[in-house]
C-alpha cells in the first residue's frame, strides 16, 4: 500500500539510507498519486540530499493547490525555514494557525518558530495567547516560563511560576523554571536548592545537572 512504503521510507531516512527513501516515497507517490504526505516526505528526502531544488518544486506546488490544509502549511514553512527565508516561513506559519485557530498544535509550531529563531517576545505573545485555550497545559506553561526568562522578564516569570499551582507542572519543571530564576537573579543558594531538587528526583535528568553544576560555579564565583 502507498501508507507502508511511505512508513518504510520514514525508517529508511531515519537511518540516512537516503537513497532508499527516495525510492519508498516515489513507489508510494506511484500507488496514489494525490498522497500529499509521500510527497511531504519525498520533499523532506530531498533536503537531506541536497536536492534543493526538486524539494523546492514539490512545496511550491503544494502551496498553490492545498492551501487550506494547515499541516501542510506547516510543512512548507518548515521547509522555508530551512531554506533560511524567514518572511515566507512566518507567512506559512500564521496561515497554517489563520486556517485551525482552535488547532492548539499549529500554534505552538509558530511559537517553536519564533523560539527557535530567537524572538522570544513574539514566542511569548503566542504562548500567552494558547494559555488562555488551555491554562492547565503543562508543556505552554512551561514554553511560557522559558521564554520570559530568556528575555529577562524576571520578575514576570517569578510572579507567573508563585500564581501557578505547582502540580500543573509537576515538582521537576517547577524546581527547573525556579532554579533557572534564581540562577539568573544572581540568588545562586536558592538556585543550587531547587536544582538539587530536580536532581535528587532524577539523578541521570541531565539538564538539572547541568545547572546544578552551573550553580554551584556561580556561588562559588560569588563567594556564597
Amino acid at each position: 500500500s502507498s501508507e507502508g512504503h511511505v512508513f518504510h521510507g520514514d525508517l529508511l531516512l531515519f537511518d540516512q539510507q537516503y537513497d532508499k527513501a527516495e525510492k519508498a516515497y516515489q513507489m508510494a507517490l506511484a500507488l496514489n498519486g494525490d498522497f500529499k504526505i509521500a510527497e511531504i516526505r519525498l520533499a523532506i528526502c530531498y533536503l537531506f540530499q541536497k536536492k534543493d531544488d526538486d524539494a523546492e518544486k514539490i512545496y511550491s506546488a503544494l502551496a498553490e493547490h492545498i492551501s487550506d490544509k494547515p499541516e501542510v502549511l506547516i510543512q512548507i514553512g518548515n521547509f522555508w525555514n530551512i531554506k533560511g527565508d524567514a518572511s515566507k516561513a512566518e507567512a506559512y506559519f500564521k496561515e497554517a494557525v489563520k486556517k485551525a485557530p482552535d488547532a492548539l498544535i499549529y500554534e505552538r509550531e509558530l511559537a517553536d518558530y519564533y523560539y527557535s529563531t530567537g524572538r522570544y517576545g513574539e514566542a511569548y505573545s503566542v504562548l500567552d495567547n494558547m494559555r488562555l485555550k488551555s491554562p492547565s497545559n503543562r508543556s505552554i506553561n512551561k514554553f511560557l516560563v522559558d521564554t520570559l526568562l530568556l528575555q529577562n522578564r524576571l520578575q514576570e516569570a517569578n510572579v507567573f511560576l508563585t500564581s501557578l499551582p505547582q502540580e500543573v507542572l509537576g515538582d521537576l519543571d517547577w524546581n527547573l523554571l525556579k532554579g533557572k530564576y534564581y540562577l539568573l537573579s544572581g540568588e545562586h543558594y536558592n538556585a543550587v536548592s531547587h536544582f538539587s531538587s530536580v536532581v535528587d528526583n532524577e539523578p541521570n535528568f541531565p539538564a538539572g545537572n547541568y545547572f546544578l553544576a552551573l550553580a554551584y560555579l556561580a556561588a562559588g564565583q560569588s563567594n556564597l
